[in-house]
């Protein structure tokens, strides 16, 4: 049931996570004009603060706050939409990417650890390819609307129409918090007795 619950809970996370895949390209090129520089050093921040921090957390990660990790990972990544949204050049980009290393990495680290604590113990391997399918699924449907909307909103109100899609996406995300965040609470609850 845990696992259920879970892989239902990220799954619909991921969804109003992908709905902005498509746009960041498009807030690079058309809205922010970022050169091949610019993504550059988007892409070095990114992937050295997510390495780094993923090795750190990777050390210290405690098995009994792993659904409070995973939502203060999931939450974090609330942050993309809205800074591309309210950017107005590829500053507080960069400054983000450099910052949001920890929250991409506690997904990478948490959320596998999470879905094998929660595992049948003969079942584990089953388990986690069933949780990757789910997310599959999710990101790809996510990313399909987010494109479709998106595509409609730009052609309504020209490409800085983008920046309403890269905040729909921010809502979206904030409120599918809501099914990780009750998990928590449910299980504090039943940690505590009450």
């Amino acid at each position: 049931k845990l696992f259920i619950e879970y892989t239902a809970a990220n799954s619909i996370f991921t969804f109003a996570m992908a709905m902005a895949w498509p746009l960041f390209p498009l807030a690079q090129k058309y809205v922010l004009s970022m050169s091949i520089a610019d993504l550059a050093i988007l892409n070095l921040l990114s992937s050295t603060s997510t390495m780094l921090s993923q090795y750190a957390l990777a050390k210290r990660v405690n098995k009994h706050d792993l659904l409070k990790l995973t939502l203060v990972g999931r939450a974090g990544l609330v942050m993309f939409p809205v800074v591309y949204a309210l950017s107005s050049s590829p500053l507080p980009i960069y400054l983000w990417q450099a910052a949001s290393g920890p929250f991409t990495a506690l997904g990478n680290v948490v959320i596998p650890l999470y879905v094998m604590e929660v595992a049948d113990p003969e079942l584990k391997a089953s388990y986690l390819s069933y949780y990757n399918l789910a997310q599959g699924i999710a990101a790809s449907l996510g990313s399909a609307v987010g494109g479709v909307v998106t595509d409609r909103i730009v052609a309504a109100t020209g490409w800085n129409g983008v920046r309403y899609g890269l905040a729909l996406s921010a809502l979206l995300r904030t409120l599918t918090l809501i099914p990780l965040a009750r998990m928590m609470s449910k299980k504090s609850r039943e940690t505590k007795g009450v």
